[in-house]
């Protein structure tokens, strides 16, 4: 698990478990007894029905025991109310991902080949892969054999946990319909989720909790990211920074879904033109482009069937030629950085600086020392790199013994967007 705060995602999860297990267990009871308003329900749908919500509860229970041993009290205090009623969604996906359902089957197979060509076709290196709100992990399990190293990642701990749990065993569950439903017996009807389909090995392949805006990948490490009905859970202007720090040059990006947007501020909920427009401003260039209508969570029983026009867009990081610096080149302050120090005041070595940390404007950070602020703080647009590093040589008392390591610095905070030629 390598969310930000893997303690307190732990308790809220367990927390949430309790409210949806309680509430279940209530709306099931009362399904048993018959106290319900309407005459018209027969005992079978009505006994059915709890059936199908003891059993997934049951598979919420599993889950829940699985962290109890890690659930810190104090972290549990801190938890807040939420809507337990989301995990009926999270059932929706491990039926679609793992039932073995005809309809589930197409989606799956259509979203695979679409983006699998796509990768093949624009990540000639395949080297590392990064599924980002990979729900219960289908589409990231399809397509790992096509790279190295696989990474699949959700901010779903119970999402995680269902995936963790069908890599023991198959899960017998059961898809509850409480409306459009066209035949008695069809509310609630059994299935097994498995991973019996797929023989291929897992190596080199990882599914975890994972937070899409902090994830753990090195700076320029993965050849492609895939987001498959995800970009519209989270701003582009949050994402954007962590997809150009964690991909490497020449790497894609490749979106597969509406725009459907889960957040409130309207100000995000870009266009398709504006999507694009945002990468090219971003050192992307836009190499493919479609529509796909697709059913979305298909159901053999359910009277009704949701349908996206999915749009699907590849981008490409470009490779940017090497900066060419000397000595004598002059530099303006492009976008800043922002920085935090660090030290330690002890009783025998007193108060001792340990550097800086440096956030770039691509997001990425490095450690450094008090030389790249005093540089930046000099930068004017007129002086030479020359006679910056003779105003802090005359400042200072000391000299600047390599040039070359000097030049390297600065050539890094450039590309990196703190100062402009």
């Amino acid at each position: 698990m390598l969310l930000q705060d893997s303690e307190q995602a732990i308790a809220q999860a367990y927390r949430e478990y309790d409210a949806y297990i309680h509430q279940q267990s209530v709306l099931a009871k009362r399904l048993q007894r018959g106290d319900v308003r309407s005459t018209y329900r027969s005992v079978d749908t009505r006994k059915g029905i709890a059936e199908g919500i003891e059993h997934n509860t049951q598979f919420i229970k599993t889950i829940q025991a699985q962290l109890a041993p890690y659930v810190k009290i104090e972290k549990l205090v801190a938890t807040r109310e939420s809507n337990e009623l989301s995990y009926l969604s999270n059932f929706d996906y491990i039926r679609r991902d793992w039932s073995g359902q005809d309809g589930a089957e197409k989606e799956i197979d259509t979203i695979c080949r679409t983006i699998g060509n796509l990768a093949e076709l624009h990540d000639t290196d395949r080297n590392c892969a990064v599924f980002l709100g990979s729900g219960t992990a289908r589409i990231a399990w399809e397509l790992k054999t096509k790279f190295r190293l696989c990474f699949s990642l959700d901010n779903s701990i119970t999402m995680v946990s269902m995936f963790a749990e069908l890599r023991q065993r198959d899960v017998p569950l059961y898809e509850i319909n409480y409306t459009n439903v066209l035949h008695e017996g069809n509310n609630s009807v059994p299935y097994t989720a498995s991973l019996r389909k797929s023989s291929e090995p897992a190596t080199g392949f990882m599914h975890f909790a994972g937070d899409a805006r902090h994830q753990p990948f090195a700076n320029h490490s993965v050849s492609t990211v895939f987001s498959v009905y995800f970009t519209d859970l989270l701003p582009l202007r949050i994402l954007m920074p962590e997809l150009k720090r964690i991909l490497k040059p020449g790497g894609v990006f490749i979106h597969f879904g509406p725009l459907h947007y889960h957040f409130q501020d309207i100000e995000d909920m870009l266009t398709a033109d504006e999507v694009k427009a945002a990468f090219e401003s971003e050192g992307f260039e836009i190499v493919s482009e479609d529509l796909l209508p697709l059913s979305h969570h298909y159901s053999e029983i359910a009277l009704n069937t949701k349908s996206y026009r999915n749009w699907i867009f590849a981008a490409r990081k470009k490779v940017q030629a090497p900066l060419a610096l000397s000595m004598e080149t002059v530099l303006n302050l492009h976008q800043g950085i922002r920085y935090t120090s660090g030290g330690s005041i002890s009783a025998d070595k007193g108060d001792e600086t340990s550097g800086y940390q440096i956030t770039l404007p691509s997001g990425e950070v490095f450690s450094g020392s008090e030389l790249i602020l005093e540089i930046a703080r000099r930068v004017d647009g007129q002086k030479t790199l020359a006679e910056i590093a003779n105003d802090i040589e005359q400042e200072f008392d000391f000299q600047i013994e390599d040039k070359n390591e000097l030049l390297n610095l600065v050539t890094t905070l450039t590309a990196g967007g703190v100062f402009r030629i």
